[in-house]
Parts: structure tokens; C-alpha cells; sequence
């Protein structure tokens, strides 16, 4: 089940600008507000602590379009960033289950986890997003037309841990400033709870190129 690809496809992966390149001609583009303004693509690709209201990518599925919303809730519940009475374990196996008997969600999951991964301030959320993505990649690959995308994200963080903690740091010191007065403010921690991203980011390095060879499991 899944895409093979031949060895010849693990190049080196696609640059900063072919990826922001890729996004402008494949994001589902949202808007906010009465005036319906559109988020910008930075936006787009930053983690949100609300909901969508379609999918991230382009998609005529209809069955796809309405999966592609719950699953980002199945995303913030596994990371902590939404509550639910599920425990993290039996989220895993629901979203991997969706991905896997609906093929055309596995790239939007992926891009889901790649937002929710980007300028996130809680460590621990970052590090269980991570996580999913590489639970996620034990089982399925993501399409021919995603793989390089992915790929070059992931590589991008095999070796960024003083870049995301200062990263972080410049974040909530800018949410600070403008929320002095702020009301319940979301947890901050940018301190190590566990494994570096970076062990995060090489283990999901090496299953996106074996997926990518044997297809998944079977």
C-alpha cells in the first residue's frame, strides 16, 4: 500500500526557495475576518492554536475535505495543543488509520504536522508533533509530488536544535510584548523535556527514505 520510489529519487533536497515555490501552487490558500482577507503563506505554514475550515492543500475530494479538518483536531490532540478524552496512543492509531485506508490524506497530514511544527513555542507540543510524524512514516509515504517537500523540511532540522530554542525564545518574547496584559497565555518552555528535535528530525529522515523505497507496510 502506498508509492515506491527508485533510489534515484533521494537527491539532495530541494531548496528554501523551491519549497516556498511549491507551497504558493499547492496550498489551499484560508482567509480570515468579515473581508475574508487570505493568509499569507508564513501564516498558513505557522502553527495554529484554532481550527480549519478546509484543507491545507487542493483537493476536489469531497470525502477528503471533510477528513482533512478533523484530522488537524486529531493532530492538536496529539501534540496537546486541544483536549480530548482520547489518550495519545488511540489518537495515533486513528489518525494513521484514516491516512492509511484514505490515501489522499497522507500529504495533507504531513503538511498538517509541518505547520504545527513551525514557530511552535511549547517544546513539548513541538516534540510530539515530531513524534506523530514519525509514527506516521513508519507506516506510509508521503505522494511522488510531496516528497521532496517534505523531505527538504525535515532536512532543514537535522541539525537545528540552538536555532529552534533561540526561535522560540525570540517568539514568546515578542507574544510577551505584545500581550503584557495578556489573559490565559498558553504554556512556554523552551527547555530540553526530552529529545532533541534533531533526533527527532534524522530518525524521520531515514523512515521517509526507506518508506519511500519499500512503500510502507503491508
Amino acid at each position: 500500500v502506498g508509492y515506491r520510489f527508485p533510489y534515484n529519487t533521494l537527491r539532495k533536497p530541494i531548496s528554501q526557495s523551491s519549497m516556498a515555490d511549491w507551497a504558493s501552487k499547492n496550498l489551499n490558500m484560508h482567509t480570515q475576518g468579515i473581508f475574508r482577507r487570505r493568509i499569507s503563506i508564513s501564516n498558513m505554514l505557522s502553527w495554529n492554536g484554532g481550527s480549519i475550515k478546509k484543507p491545507m492543500l487542493i483537493s476536489s475530494n469531497r470525502a477528503i475535505k471533510k477528513e482533512a479538518c478533523e484530522m488537524f483536531k486529531l493532530v492538536q490532540s496529539y501534540m496537546g495543543d486541544r483536549q480530548t478524552r482520547m489518550d495519545r496512543n488511540h489518537v495515533a492509531l486513528v489518525t494513521v488509520t484514516k491516512c492509511w485506508s484514505m490515501q489522499g490524506l497522507r500529504d495533507e497530514l504531513y503538511i498538517q504536522l509541518i505547520r504545527q511544527t513551525t514557530d511552535n513555542t511549547c517544546y513539548r507540543s513541538l516534540a510530539w508533533g515530531w513524534e506523530l510524524m514519525a509514527i506516521s512514516l513508519a507506516f506510509f509515504s508521503p505522494s511522488p509530488k510531496f516528497q521532496s517537500y517534505l523531505e527538504g523540511y525535515i532536512y532543514r532540522h537535522l541539525d537545528s536544535d540552538e536555532n529552534i530554542s533561540q526561535r522560540i525564545k525570540e517568539l514568546v518574547d515578542l507574544k510577551n510584548k505584545k500581550n503584557s496584559k495578556s489573559r490565559k497565555k498558553r504554556k512556554q518552555n523552551t527547555e530540553d523535556e526530552g529529545l532533541p528535535i534533531s533526533t527527532y528530525a534524522k530518525y524521520c529522515y531515514r523512515k521517509l527514505q526507506k518508506v519511500a523505497i519499500t512503500g510502507g507496510k503491508k
